[in-house]
Order: C-alpha cells, then sequence, then structure tokens
C-alpha cells in the first residue's frame, strides 16, 4: 500500500495536479479479479480503482503492470476540466492511452528506482520494481523494433473485426521513443513527462472532435498522430516531426504550429492576469535546420528580435516593426543576414519592445 502510495504522489504530479477529483480527492483502491490473466483500469469507479488476477501478487509482485494501471486511471481523468476518459473510448482510444500508460509507468518506476530512498523504500524492494521496470520495457522495446522492421505500418485505429491489436506497436513505438529520449537527453523522466501533459491539458471538445473517436479516416490518423509527436515534442523541447515522420507517423504542420501557438497562449497568466513583461522563447533549441522563436508582448510597442554571436556582433535581424500585444512568432533558419549557415555554436537572442528587453540562448548544431 505505502509503495502504491508514492506512486500515486508521483504520477498526480506529472498530471501537474490537473485531475478530475471524486468525492474531493484521488483515493485509488486494488481490485481482486481471480482468474483473470492480467490487469485493467476502472478509472470512472468511485473511488478510481483498478483490478488484478491473482496472478499479479504472487510470486515476484508485478509492480510495473501496477503502475500502468495506475497511470490509465490518472490520464484519463485529465484534464479536470474536459478529462480524456469518455472522450476518446473506441477504436481509436490506444495511440493516446496506451502510449500514457506505458510512459506513466515507466518514468514512475524511473523515479522509484532512483530515488527509493528518499522515498523510504528498501533496497530489496528497489530492486524488484527495477526487475520489474527492466521486463516491461523489455516488451516496449521488442514492439517498437518489431514496427521498424515489419514496414512501420502506423496505426491509430483497432479495427473490431480482426483477432490483433492493429495499434499496438504504434504506441508502444511513441512510448519507446519517449523512453530513449528520457534516457539519452539528461533531464530525466518526471519533467519531460509534466511538460508533456502540460500540452495535453489543452484537450477539449473541439479537439476531441478532431481527435473523432468513433471513424477511421485519414484525417482523423493524422491529428491523433500530430497531437501525441507535439506533445512528445514539447515534453523533449524539440522538434520530433521529422523523426516521427521517418517512422511512417503523418504528421500535419499547420496543427503541430497551431497547437504549440495554442500552449503560448495557455501558459500566457494563470487566473487571466496580464503582466508587463515581455518573453522570448525558443523551440526547438538546439537546432538543426529552423527554431520557432515565439514571444509576447504586454502591449503595443515597436518590436526588435535580432540574433547576435558570443562576441556581441550582430548575426541578423529577424522582426524590426509594430505589434500589438500577445503571442507572436518568426522563425530562424540558422542563417546570418545574408543567408549564409551559422557555424555551430551558441548564439543570444534579443528581443527589445519600448523601453523592455529580455535575451534567450539559442544552440546550433550543425
Amino acid at each position: 500500500e505505502y509503495v502504491l502510495s508514492v506512486a500515486a504522489s508521483r504520477q498526480k504530479s506529472m498530471v501537474n495536479d490537473d485531475v478530475f477529483l471524486i468525492d474531493d480527492g484521488f483515493r485509488q483502491v486494488v481490485l481482486r479479479d481471480s482468474d483473470f490473466p492480467g490487469m485493467y483500469s476502472l478509472w470512472y469507479t468511485s473511488p478510481v480503482s483498478f483490478a488484478a488476477g491473482d496472478y499479479a501478487f504472487q510470486g515476484t509482485v508485478e509492480w510495473s503492470s501496477f503502475l500502468h494501471e495506475m497511470g490509465h486511471n490518472f490520464t484519463l481523468n485529465f484534464p479536470a476540466d474536459y478529462y480524456f476518459g469518455g472522450k476518446i473510448d473506441g477504436c481509436a482510444n490506444a495511440i493516446y492511452s496506451e502510449t500514457m500508460g506505458q510512459i506513466f509507468q515507466h518514468a514512475t518506476a524511473h523515479e522509484m528506482i532512483n530515488q527509493g530512498a528518499e522515498y523510504g523504500l528498501s533496497a530489496d524492494l528497489v530492486f524488484d520494481i527495477r526487475q520489474s521496470a527492466i521486463q516491461s520495457i523489455g516488451v516496449v522495446r521488442d514492439a517498437y523494433e518489431r514496427y521498424v522492421s515489419e514496414g512501420m505500418n502506423f496505426a491509430s485505429w483497432n479495427d473490431p473485426d480482426t483477432p490483433e491489436d492493429e495499434t499496438f506497436d504504434t504506441f508502444m513505438t511513441l512510448a519507446y521513443k519517449f523512453c530513449e529520449h528520457a534516457e539519452t537527453e539528461g533531464e530525466g523522466y518526471h519533467e519531460p513527462t509534466a511538460r508533456m501533459t502540460r500540452l495535453l491539458s489543452l484537450f477539449d471538445e473541439d479537439l476531441q472532435q478532431r481527435y473523432d473517436q468513433h471513424n477511421n479516416t485519414a484525417e482523423a490518423d493524422t491529428f491523433r498522430a500530430t497531437l501525441m509527436v507535439t506533445a512528445q515534442s514539447f515534453a523533449f523541447e524539440t522538434d520530433l516531426r521529422d523523426e516521427f515522420r521517418d517512422l511512417n507517423f503523418p504528421i500535419s504542420d499547420s496543427t503541430y504550429e497551431e497547437l504549440l501557438a495554442m500552449m503560448m497562449d495557455a501558459s500566457e497568466w494563470a487566473g487571466g492576469q496580464v503582466d508587463d513583461r515581455i518573453d522570448v522563447m525558443c523551440f526547438p533549441n538546439p537546432l538543426t535546420l529552423r527554431t520557432t522563436m515565439a514571444y509576447r508582448l504586454p502591449g503595443n510597442s515597436h518590436v526588435s528580435l535580432r540574433v547576435y554571436d558570443l562576441q556581441g556582433r550582430e548575426v541578423c535581424s529577424l522582426v524590426d516593426r509594430d505589434e500589438s500585444p500577445g503571442w507572436h512568432q518568426a522563425y530562424w533558419q540558422g542563417v546570418d543576414g545574408q543567408g549564409r549557415d551559422v557555424a555551430t555554436g551558441v548564439y543570444v537572442i534579443r528581443l527589445s519592445a519600448g523601453s523592455r528587453a529580455v535575451v534567450t540562448k539559442a544552440v546550433v548544431l550543425r
């Protein structure tokens, strides 16, 4: 019970506490389904629950699977004001629900393995959780390798008339790529997971209609794929479109840009307040081909957005005009004022608006 309580606390923070509360809380229970050969989430019950067969408690406890079902409970009751559960159900649910279950499962295991002593977990218990996670991530990797080797057949729709789940290798590929980036980019799992859910918390009636849970169309395929790839891109602050296009994921550039713009608007200021700061951010960063400079203005201003090298020399000017309040975008292709590629290195981005100025840095990789 204590281990699962620790896991629940970490998972709640991964959805940024943005979860629909049942009876003013989010208590979870485990139900026994003696002869069932697996586990299943009951995200809609009061209290929230999941069921497990007896096998899960016999011998080595199936810790990783427990974390998976708990991940379903959180991500299907999220965001609090328009939760995914019930709104993506059916043949198109897995690209969201199973991807998120896998990500939460392994992100939580990573925290408990690497910070077990802080949570009061014994070395033996941490070892058991680690072995369980190693086994489950092996299943994820096998599915990813099968997806690649068997022709990269993207599917967000599970045909009810066939015995196999056509979406399995697709959602496992999404989960594998998330874990791959988490392992290689040095930030761990928790913060990227929390950033991913911040973007997914944009989910509303309009996005639900475009998710189109009841129809198997190319348009719906593209939206579902783009939603999840944009969320992962935001998680790692890196444009992953080309990486997933190489895996045969249908990506809409316009939807990708729209979701990022929505995220910027949603981040403007909690509670409807608007402050008088100016802000600028680069995405992706580092960049190899192009980065988006997103900047916010508190009022009407003459705006200057320029790129400098570390010696203070101007590389190029991106914006020099009057603009209105709100978020705006400019693009930098990693070139100087004459259109020549700049060298690998760190560059300073300076935004000035009226009497205010702010700087950030962008890294160019060649």
